[in-house]
């Protein structure tokens, strides 16, 4: 069974915050690895992934369950998502501004994006 923690933010006007895989937009995110507490990985995804502080409230907004009936590795997976406030800047290097994103470009969007990866889009009414 893998744990992964998703960290959801918005912007002061409220706007969803994403990142890209490939040609589709997730909620940034990680697996939680052995003996690592849920809110240490929120800080670590935060950091490695977008390069940035942030607080959040300690009781997830969202678990989902994922069972692959047919998986031998990660086929039962939880996700929790976190709602987060960043305290630092993004870098501005990395925001999206091509036809074509790029892996680790980030974006605010005025609502939520339609073009999630599909395990994230049980998300969708909770992002906005």
């Amino acid at each position: 069974m893998s744990h992964s923690i998703r960290t959801f933010a918005k912007s002061r006007r409220n706007r969803p915050f994403s990142d890209w895989i490939g040609n589709l937009e997730r909620v940034p995110g990680g697996v939680v690895r052995y003996k690592e507490a849920a809110t240490e990985r929120v800080h670590a995804v935060a950091r490695l992934e977008l390069g940035i502080a942030v607080t959040f409230d300690t009781a997830p907004i969202l678990v989902t369950e994922n069972i692959n009936p047919g998986g031998r590795e990660r086929a039962h997976a939880i996700s929790l998502l976190y709602r987060c406030r960043l305290t630092s800047t993004l870098n501005p290097c990395r925001r999206y501004t091509q036809e074509s994103p790029v892996p680790d470009q980030w974006l605010w969007h005025e609502r939520c994006p339609t073009n999630l990866i599909p395990k994230q889009r049980a998300y969708a009414a909770l992002i906005g």
